[in-house]
């Protein structure tokens, strides 16, 4: 019998690197089930459930601060469900160079996407009723022929037997080509849905019937009025595809007017909080720094840092798991260059340095008081700096509904106090 190899804990600081990237979410099942670190089940549940019983079609937005895993939770949603759906999971970053996407991209990318699917699972279909819609997306040409104007326009199917030297033409003969006209939105809808319905069909009585389930992270980074078009102006689009979807979402649109009204087009949105290793009132929360160890210490031998300093480091994550794996990559990329075998408080402290180095070039003194203020009172500013700061990762929400707060980088803390505005 064929075994897969497990993956194993590193037991060198140049396979720690290998292991930590925080740009890249655990995706694969070998790394899900060497890695994953079990948080707030409760909506995957949820979520499992009600794509079993629901006989529709059921939408969900996944949303909550920049870094919390998001991409990682989608990752291990799909290990439990890929057996009974035809999972697609994807980035949203693989549709654009500019975190700019419009709702037609969007809507084109999940149809290559199903097309790649149908051209594997059912190419007989995929030859028949996607392929030209797709050529037609992609703009490609098709050729014509005509003969002299007095001769008037020549057929296309007898063009190519003439090319073929099958018939005979009277007058000049000379081609010309001409691009297809892009389906519309509608259109490319349309072919969706049809390739959804053929995945439903049932194959000898029941083998065969899976619903499709689209997945797409990093949709809560792109550019706050692309997101606006595609949540708020034109949701429905989504909502009108026969798949399943579990869509990330940015999370300072729940500020916006138009929230609720979206809202009401999605089954639920479902929100994931960085871990509130300590309380708003500065109470450090011991279940949480437990849970925020088990991401490094899955991944990496103790032997490998120095455990006051691991301790340091969850304390300047801010509770976050990118910022978590973030430090110790720097942390190890510091170490590796020193010739050490661990990473030691040396280690930390130059690596924090630049980070924080990294951080400081787009503070401004504006910035640095709109800091100040979230952390002395756990309260966000307006909307309009929100999203800037979330995605800097100089801020993280904490908590859910009532239990809402913020709270600054840990990082950053030592530039407030450098220019006085740190009010003890």
């Amino acid at each position: 019998m064929f075994w897969k190899k497990k993956l194993k804990k590193a037991r060198t600081l140049k396979k720690a690197l290998a292991y930590l990237d925080p740009h890249k979410p655990l995706w694969e099942d070998k790394e899900l089930e060497a890695f994953y670190v079990d948080r707030e089940p409760e909506f995957r549940e949820e979520i499992m459930r009600i794509l079993k019983n629901d006989p529709n079609f059921p939408k969900f937005l996944l949303s909550g601060p920049p870094g919390c895993g998001k991409a990682t939770e989608l990752g291990k949603l799909k290990s439990l469900l890929q057996k009974k759906y035809h999972v697609l999971l994807f980035s949203a970053k693989d549709m654009t160079n500019n975190y700019k996407i419009s709702i037609d991209v969007l809507i084109i990318t999940i149809l290559m996407k199903i097309g790649d699917l149908a051209k594997e699972k059912k190419p007989i279909f995929y030859a028949k009723n996607l392929q030209n819609l797709i050529d037609r997306q992609k703009g490609w040409e098709t050729k014509y022929a005509q003969v002299d104007p007095a001769q008037g326009q020549l057929d296309p199917r007898e063009a190519a037997q003439a090319e073929l030297g099958l018939h005979s033409i009277k007058g000049e003969f000379k081609q010309v080509t001409r691009l297809e006209q892009k389906p519309t939105l509608n259109e490319i809808i349309g072919g969706i849905n049809k390739t959804a319905e053929e995945f439903l069909k049932k194959i000898f009585f029941f083998f065969g019937k899976k619903k499709i389930l689209i997945m797409i992270s990093d949709l809560d980074k792109i550019d706050l009025e692309s997101a606006k078009e595609i949540f708020f102006t034109s949701s429905l689009a989504i909502t009108k595809l026969k798949v399943c979807a579990i869509l990330t979402f940015p999370l300072t649109l729940k500020y916006e007017s138009n929230y609720i009204p979206m809202y009401r087009n999605f089954n639920h949105i479902y929100f994931l909080e960085s871990y509130p290793i300590y309380q708003s009132g500065g109470k450090a929360n011991a279940e949480a720094l437990v849970s925020l160890k088990e991401i490094l210490s899955r991944r990496i031998n103790e032997k490998l840092i120095e455990q006051d300093v691991l301790e340091e480091i969850l304390t300047l994550s801010g509770g976050i798991p990118f910022e978590l794996i973030n430090i110790f990559r720097e942390c190890c990329k510091v170490a590796l260059r020193r010739g050490y075998r661990f990473v030691d408080v040396d280690n930390l402290d130059e690596a924090i340095k630049r980070i924080r180095g990294t951080y400081q070039i787009g503070l401004t003194d504006r910035d640095k008081k709109i800091l100040r203020d979230i952390h002395i009172h756990n309260k966000k500013i307006d909307n309009s700096d929100l999203t800037r700061l979330l995605n800097q990762y100089w801020i993280t929400e904490y908590g859910v509904w009532d239990d809402l707060w913020y709270d600054i980088n840990p990082i950053l803390i030592p530039l407030i106090k450098e220019i006085n505005l740190f009010e003890e």
